[in-house]
């Protein structure tokens, strides 16, 4: 099998994890990066022994021996460079969420589906097993009519320092100021949240959403970055199959370096993901476990992540998932929970 050789546009904190993604993978190489900053691009290369620093997004997309793209860049930058990587006739994974306005993101999805280019957004925790499992479980129907849901996507890094302190890093400091481009935890993990949610249960058509900008100690800025972004959400969301749930995104995660929780409760059955003790384990109440209110733990088998889908989709040319599509719907309940919390309203989504 021929190598497939990919750019990474954006050389920023994310970029180092596209990069180990794609080196895992034995027929993927990656020649060729770029970045506004040249220096920042160049030192990227030459840490990593990446052949080929590009001048320009046109350089890099000119470039015949490039088939696939990582765009890596800031989200409110992704539009405007996801169409010219379209438009350039190359494979692109997007870093999430595809877009902040859904009407670029509907935009997004018209221009693949005219050129028919493999397209994903990069809903990284779509690889663990046990919401694989839980996709095919609801899927299938083994738990009946869904007629509640618990999600929660927690992290902890403003109380901890286990990915360094948020006060001496930029990536950090970014994600907490709206000059600097941030919509806050809502998008950020809401993004993955609704995603990993909708995959499972299905498409939210109304959501109540509520956020808030927390003290961060005695600061309220650092440099030119202003807290000013929200750091915790909660959401109130009703799915089209008629079960009520509700979601939980916040930054103060105490003691928690990345928590994710979702429950699904059937007429039938129910099932519990508990990421921080098992990415490969779902807890199940299935048949005679719902009359004693009981859980199994199970084993999930592997599942790929989302570069191996996507190198697998270029090689084989079939279109894998998440694609611009599903990119596209969370965008658009994102954008609805964050009028939501605007108005102070209920909001309904328009598929």
């Amino acid at each position: 099998m021929n190598n497939v050789n990919v750019g990474i546009i954006g050389t920023g904190a994310v970029a180092h994890e596209h990069l180990r993604r794609y080196r895992e993978i034995h027929n993927c190489v990656v020649i060729g990066v770029f970045d506004i900053d040249f220096a920042k691009a160049s030192l990227f290369a030459k840490t990593y022994d990446i052949p080929l620093i590009f001048n320009s997004l046109s350089e890099l997309l000119e470039c015949s021996q490039i088939c696939g793209v990582s765009v890596a860049v800031p989200e409110q930058l992704h539009y405007e460079v996801a169409v010219e990587v379209i438009r350039s006739g190359k494979a692109i994974l997007c870093e999430k969420p595809l877009t902040i306005k859904s009407s670029e993101s509907s935009q997004l999805v018209k221009e693949v589906q005219t050129s028919n280019q493999i397209n994903m957004v990069n809903f990284s925790y779509r690889r663990i097993p046990a919401l694989q499992a839980a996709h095919d479980l609801v899927d299938d129907g083994k738990l009946g009519k869904i007629k509640h849901v618990e999600a929660t996507y927690l992290n902890g890094w403003l109380t901890h320092t286990v990915d360094g302190n948020w006060k001496k890093l930029p990536h950090q400091l970014r994600r907490l100021s709206t000059r600097h481009g941030s919509f806050g935890v809502l998008y950020d993990l809401g993004s993955h949240l609704i995603d990993l949610v909708t995959y499972v249960v299905g498409d939210i058509i109304n959501v109540k959403c509520e956020t808030k900008t927390l003290p961060k100690g005695k600061v309220s800025k650092i440099d030119d970055y202003v807290f000013d972004s929200n750091d915790t959400a909660l959401i109130i969301a009703e799915f089209r199959s008629g079960a009520l749930g509700s979601l939980n995104i916040s930054r103060w995660g105490t003691g928690h370096k990345r928590r994710i929780r979702l429950n699904v409760f059937g007429e039938h059955g129910a099932l519990e993901i508990e990421t921080e003790k098992s990415e490969n384990h779902i807890n199940l109440c299935l048949e005679k476990n719902v009359l004693d209110a009981n859980f199994t733990s199970v084993e999930c088998p592997p599942a790929p992540n989302i570069y191996e889908l996507f190198i697998k989709g270029i090689c084989d040319s079939i279109q894998p998932k998440p694609s611009f599509i599903e990119g596209h719907n969370v965008t658009k309940v994102l954008e609805s929970c964050y009028m939501s919390s605007k108005k102070n309203e209920m909001v309904q989504i328009k598929y």
